[in-house]
């Protein structure tokens, strides 16, 4: 009995021992979940206003320009084809490809031995008419006579006769066709000299010295110098914006970028000359034509001038009505669906705008803004109309309507 109630004992005190730690460890787990600091929301539901940059806007007048594409070509070329045929015997030195010619200058000439002797024949012939002529008008004092010693009472037909009329038509009729064989003598013997019709460089020489040409040959092809024309293409919506005074296309002149030689933007001017009255047939454009003096720099004293190559591309820059009462938008401030975020009394606001025009920088509105609006810059991910928004690099209104009209070039 004493064994085992020793053991008794011990087992006792073993539970009560782990009772105790348990009951421990739960007090403990209770003290440390209750003294636990709760979150708060308050930092997570503030609302922050929109860091934003903004650009003042004023109400002004703009002269922009219109940008299209078109290609060079010469207003005046032709082909020269001989008006008699025969033997070219003589060549100038300037008739090569490339080289600049005179109005009046001559470049070949061929046989002139036929035309000549046909020109010796043209004046006997006249001669003969000549003598036939003096010698019918002899004969027409004494038919006069004749008639004088007849009765009066001859027929008109017999009076006719009488006075060798038909005689003398056909001596008259003979010298005129005597007279003009000459002419036309002289004038074949003078086109065995080809001569240059106007001022121009020289393109093509399919003939040399000893071609046999006849008057279907083409000698050669010269384009003039004096002037070439650009013929570009626009939308018929900005057809109307053109500049249509004279006095306008006179003082604002049409730009004309070129590329060509390697070098680029050089820069041509020229004059709007006319509006084609038939659309391009590919892309339904209206047709222009630029009208430029001196596109080789013949007459310039620059050194650094680059000729203007007939069949390239160019860009045109033209002027267009002046825009009044304007205000002028980069594209980057445009944004979907014609709109604007204006910022007013650190608020968001959604504008839409009425735009007339664009170039390839500036949208020009004519409604939906107000003088000295400031414009959102900056690129939000989300907006919503009347969301908080907070400068972050302020300009000054005044800074900005200066800028915006030094920008303008023109006084409001």
């Amino acid at each position: 009995m004493t064994a085992s109630h020793a053991n008794v004992s011990g087992f006792s005190r073993s539970s009560l021992l782990i009772l105790v730690i348990v009951a421990l460890t739960a007090v403990l787990l209770w003290l440390i979940f209750s003294t636990q600091p709760t979150a708060k929301k308050e930092g997570a539901t503030k609302k922050t206003p929109m860091l934003v940059e903004v650009q003042a806007v004023f109400i002004s007048s703009y002269s922009p320009k219109i940008k299209a594409m078109g290609m060079v070509k010469p207003a005046r070329q032709v082909e020269i084809k001989p008006r008699v045929s025969g033997e070219i015997v003589q060549v100038s030195q300037k008739f090569e490809p490339g080289a600049y010619v005179k109005k009046g200058e001559w470049l070949v000439e061929l046989d002139q031995q036929d035309y000549a002797l046909e020109l010796q024949r043209a004046e006997a012939r006249l001669v003969q008419a000549k003598s036939a002529y003096a010698i019918e008008m002899g004969e027409q004092i004494g038919a006069r006579k004749g008639l004088s010693l007849l009765d009066k009472n001859v027929s008109q037909a017999n009076r006719s006769l009488v006075l060798r009329e038909p005689q003398k038509q056909q001596a008259e009729a003979e010298l005129m066709a005597a007279q003009s064989e000459l002419k036309g003598a002289k004038l074949a013997l003078d086109r065995t000299r080809i001569l240059v019709p106007f001022d121009g460089q020289i393109i093509t020489q399919p003939v040399n010295l000893g071609s046999k040409v006849e008057t279907s040959d083409v000698i050669t092809r010269i384009i003039g110098t004096e002037r070439y024309w650009v013929e570009a293409m626009l939308p018929l919506t900005q057809l109307e914006r053109l500049a249509r005074s004279k006095e306008q296309r006179e003082t604002e002149p049409v730009l004309i970028y070129s590329r060509a030689l390697g070098k680029p933007d050089i820069i041509h001017q020229g004059r709007l000359k006319q509006v084609l009255a038939e659309l391009d047939h590919n892309t339904r454009m209206a047709r222009i034509l630029i009208d430029v003096p001196d596109p080789l720099g013949l007459q310039s004293n620059d050194n650094d001038f680059s000729a203007l190559i007939a069949g390239s591309y160019v860009e045109v820059e033209l002027p267009i009505q002046p825009l009044e009462n304007i205000i002028r938008l980069p594209l980057t401030s445009l944004r979907k669906q014609n709109t604007v975020w204006v910022m007013q009394n650190d608020e968001l606001k959604i504008k839409s705008v009425d735009i007339i025009f664009k170039d390839d920088k500036y949208a020009y509105i004519q409604s939906g803004l107000l003088d000295g609006d400031h414009v959102i810059t900056t690129d939000l991910s989300v907006v919503r109309q009347g969301a908080s928004v907070r400068l972050k690099d302020s300009i000054s209104t005044e800074q900005a309507q200066k800028d915006t009209q030094a920008e303008s070039g023109l006084t409001q």
